[in-house]
């Protein structure tokens, strides 16, 4: 019987007999790869008790008896009391539920692979480094941005360390500010050589033209010096 050319699926003939078989069959590999998701793609064993409809990604087999055997990348979906198995094609793209994360099929020889997260692509992440000691509110960074661009809570996910950590007890704070007023600091506690980061309200959000600068304490630390910190944010 003819098959369409990209899924595979079973056309109906002219004059066929119990033509909803083939019809209800479709529907069932439309099922499994429209929307896709998968419970998880690093079995090699099918699960103990399937639910109708459930989807996985095969994983590498691991024995010749069991009901995935030789069916390794495939799509494995479960319609009604059995297995049945679609051979992906370059391109496609599963969101994999256990692992939070979306895969790309790469074809047969690179198999399936994880693809940048939307967050990933929206990424706008901006740091600088200073070698030594900067100078009493030294400006290490001015940046004006030619697009929205939003800090979380905290500046969370950022990252700041210093070569030599501060001599003062009372550790140092280099200030963030936009366009002049604080929003937030980086600090390094005595002893320290990595930062923790606050903001003054729960996130912030820079418009195209706003600037950002990052300045050295005032006045500077006796010690603390060789300084790279990058500030993790999100294009809005």
């Amino acid at each position: 019987m003819a098959t369409t050319p990209k899924i595979g699926m079973t056309e109906i003939t002219e004059n066929q007999n119990d033509k909803y078989v083939t019809h209800n069959d479709a529907l069932r590999i439309l099922d499994a790869i429209v929307q896709c998701t998968a419970i998880d793609k690093d079995l090699s064993e099918p699960p103990g008790a399937p639910s109708d409809g459930d989807t996985y990604i095969v994983g590498g087999t691991s024995s010749s008896s069991s009901d995935w055997n030789g069916e390794d990348d495939n799509i494995a979906y479960y319609k009604n009391t059995a297995w049945i198995f679609i051979t992906p094609s370059e391109g496609w793209r599963y969101y994999v539920q256990d692992e939070g994360a979306t895969y790309q099929y790469d074809g047969a020889s690179a198999g399936w692979n994880a693809i940048e997260s939307v967050v990933a692509a929206n990424s706008f992440d901006i740091g600088a480094s200073k070698a030594g000691q900067p100078a009493s509110a030294e400006v290490l960074i001015r940046i004006p941005f030619v697009r929205s661009v939003s800090f979380p809570d905290d500046f969370a996910g950022s990252q700041g360390v210093v070569g030599t950590d501060p001599a003062s007890s009372a550790g140092v704070d280099f200030t963030i500010k936009k366009d002049g007023v604080q929003i937030g600091l980086m600090s390094f506690a005595s002893g320290a050589t990595t930062a923790t980061f606050t903001t003054d309200s729960a996130a912030e959000t820079f418009a195209a033209g706003e600037v950002l600068t990052v300045e050295a304490p005032n006045p500077q630390d006796a010690d603390l010096s060789d300084v790279g910190f990058v500030l993790k944010g999100t294009k809005v």
